[in-house]
């Protein structure tokens, strides 16, 4: 919520945020966040750390892939029939 509260501000102002953090933001509701980014990010926020530098430090784990699980999204495939098995009366 920090982070969109910043790049809502930051619009309005001369520099707005970068795009990376709006993906970074994006990352991090559509996917799981790794245990370390976790860790370090509520240690961050726990000591205080401002709204800018909290988007640095999510803008620096994501560009280490160290933000979030990201999955590729897997191609639907047709599902297919491994092994049938007939049964009859004889």
């Amino acid at each position: 919520m920090r982070l969109k509260h910043f790049i809502e501000t930051s619009k309005k102002t001369l520099f707005p945020t970068a795009p990376e953090l709006d993906s970074a933001v994006n990352d991090i509701y559509q996917y799981p966040l790794q245990a370390s980014a976790k860790d370090t990010l509520n240690r961050q926020i726990r000591s205080g750390i401002s709204d800018d530098e909290l988007a640095k430090l999510v803008m620096r784990l994501r560009d280490e892939n160290m933000l979030c699980y990201v999955q590729e999204a897997v191609e639907l495939q047709e599902p297919q029939i491994i092994c049938s098995l007939g049964i009859f009366e004889g």
